[in-house]
């Protein structure tokens, strides 16, 4: 008797509900299920099947988690502002819209976000100067602001061990980028990051919600999986503690058969001190920060690339 059953339930809703949320559950249409206008007007919610129920209980649990969460605080650091804005008014004076390699890498340094060691070489005197300062294993790559993506052409040389493989190395992209009437730009000499987990940070400015910053694993997980978090600028601590939680990736950083944890912290640090450029400089349209190489220890966690896209007009 669906009439009894509800009539009892409503009973019971009606004396000891105080304020806990029902849902109701009958094997059949509810409108073809008589009595069911009790439970509308008990504003209780009817569904055919218990998954379904299931469901709702759990978007409801996951809303009421989402605003009980604690605010957080957004987080103020000491940078050098004037270093950033003469490397923008240097990119706008060239009519360049995209800011690359070393100039990139310097942002991050003015707001001290750690990046890899590097020299610009345009010669083999420069060469030698580099490996003498930096040591080996180094990184060779082109440093033409008209080339986006140096992987893609062949403008990368990795794990570079002597001064004989360097020279090659440099010989190489000269005879690749240089030549036939084209000056040749030169080449970044780098320290190379060993170790590690490889991460991506970055921004996307979207029309409706202003800028967006992002945070993943890098390589596959960004690539195929597209394993990222997102989060509308400006980020507080707990947001940025969030992000890094929330990918699938995340048991990576944890330490994962064998490897050790990183320092997760460096990667909250670092979102926090992108999420203060942001603010600072809305001329940034997008940028990303690929790969940030983090490790179990500060010093050795680096930037080692990066690339800022400046807006129109």
């Amino acid at each position: 008797d669906h009439r009894a059953v509800i009539d009892a339930i409503g009973e019971v809703i009606e004396k000891y509900q105080n304020n806990k949320t029902v849902l109701g559950c009958f094997m059949g249409a509810p409108d073809g299920i008589a009595g069911t206008e009790k439970m509308a007007e008990l504003k209780i919610p009817i569904y055919t099947f218990p998954e379904s129920a299931a469901k709702a209980m759990w978007a409801l649990t996951r809303y009421r988690k989402w605003i009980d969460r604690p605010e957080g605080k957004l987080v103020d650091f000491k940078v050098d502002r004037n270093k950033v804005k003469k490397v923008i008014e240097k990119a706008v004076e060239a009519d360049r819209e995209i800011i690359l390699g070393q100039e990139a890498l310097e942002i991050l340094d003015a707001y001290g976000i750690g990046v890899a060691r590097s020299m610009k070489a345009t010669s083999s005197q420069g060469l030698k100067k580099a490996a003498s300062e930096l040591g080996f294993p180094l990184v060779m790559k082109i440093d033409d602001p008209g080339i986006s993506h140096k992987t893609d052409v062949g403008g990368v040389v990795m794990d570079i061990r002597s001064q004989g493989e360097l020279g090659e190395a440099f010989k190489q992209m000269k005879s690749e980028f240089g030549g036939k009437g084209k000056k040749f730009a030169g080449v970044i000499v780098q320290k190379m990051v060993k170790g590690g987990v490889e991460t991506i940070m970055g921004m996307h400015h979207d029309p409706s919600f202003g800028p967006l910053i992002m945070f993943g694993l890098g390589g596959i997980y960004v690539e195929v999986m597209r394993d990222v978090a997102f989060r509308i600028n400006p980020i507080t601590d707990y947001d940025a503690e969030e992000m890094i939680r929330s990918v699938k990736g995340y048991p990576m950083l944890t330490g994962f058969r064998g490897s050790p944890a990183v320092d997760i912290r460096i990667l909250e640090n670092t979102l926090l001190r992108l999420s203060q450029l942001i603010s600072d400089f809305p001329i940034f349209e997008s940028f990303d920060v690929n790969p940030f190489i983090v490790t179990e220890k500060v010093r050795d966690s680096k930037a080692v690339d990066a690339r800022f896209i400046l807006r129109a007009g």
